[in-house]
């Protein structure tokens, strides 16, 4: 009994690892201005809640289109902080103007 409640502590541990560790990739890459790849849910073992048809998986709709999406943005600060059992971590972005 004992054991097996390590064993579940432990499969959760590694499980907040990974997020963890994907998360600071995916936070890394926006930062820099890198395109991050995201993992297909089926690799992750998720599952849906919507009904997804395979085939409308990769249309854009133009109306979710702002001025704001095509503004240069510069990353004026990062933060990060722990709070009870949770990792917070921001960023402070700024718009840039090129014109």
């Amino acid at each position: 009994s004992g054991l097996n409640v390590l064993d579940d502590l432990q499969r959760d541990v590694e499980v907040k690892d990974r997020l963890l560790q994907q998360s600071l990739v995916a936070l890394t890459d926006l930062v820099s201005g890198r395109e991050h790849v995201i993992s297909s849910p089926q690799q992750e073992g998720l599952v849906s809640l919507w009904d997804d048809d395979d085939d409308a998986g990769d249309e854009e709709d133009d109306g979710m289109q702002t001025e704001c999406a095509e503004a240069a943005l510069k990353t004026h600060r990062v933060w990060q902080r722990v709070i009870g059992q949770s990792l917070i971590i921001g960023v402070v972005l700024t718009t840039t103007n090129n014109t």
